[in-house]
């Protein structure tokens, strides 16, 4: 006769769901703070494309926005003598998830000036798809006091072999 005779309810215990999620996003703020702020270069290389960059690696390519770099293939932005190096370590990196040493190269700044980088990779998945954190730090003054002790070390050789014997 139209009148209600029971009610069915479900109630389910979400708490652990809320917490879960609450973590997630606890660990997504740390790491872009830590991205963000790191004294380092660091962008993300996903779908052969830079989808984030952190401050230090605008100042590194001398980019003044991001924008200038996101999109960007990472073989726009490293040397070209270096291309099939990063092939075989992108590689690696997304297709086998396998970690890659740091080694020596070279990037090309905006405004083409070519600079020394130690490069690190590591893989991750980001957005459902492989990717790669790419951590860059720019070895110009190492590479020129190495370059300067050589010198040192040559001109004191030198110096030493014209010495007369006994001297």
């Amino acid at each position: 006769g139209g009148k209600m005779t029971s009610v069915l309810s479900q109630i389910l215990d979400i708490t652990a769901r809320k917490l879960a999620e609450e973590n997630l996003s606890e660990s997504e703020i740390r790491y872009r703070a830590l991205v963000e702020h790191a004294p380092v270069a660091v962008f993300v290389n996903r779908a052969e494309r830079v989808v984030l960059a952190n401050a230090a690696c605008l100042r590194l390519f001398g980019a003044t926005a991001p924008e200038q770099l996101l999109g960007k293939s990472p073989f726009e932005l490293f040397h070209p003598d270096f291309h099939p190096v990063m092939r075989e370590r992108i590689h690696q990196l997304r297709d086998e998830g396998k970690a890659v040493p740091l080694i020596e190269e070279k990037i090309i700044r905006l405004d083409g000036t070519p600079v020394d980088v130690e490069v690190t990779a590591a893989p991750f998945q980001d957005q459902g798809v492989n990717a790669i954190h790419v951590i860059l730090r720019d070895i110009t003054e190492r590479k020129r006091a190495e370059e300067a002790l050589r010198e040192s070390q040559a001109l004191y050789h030198s110096l030493v072999e014209q010495l007369p014997v006994g001297v």
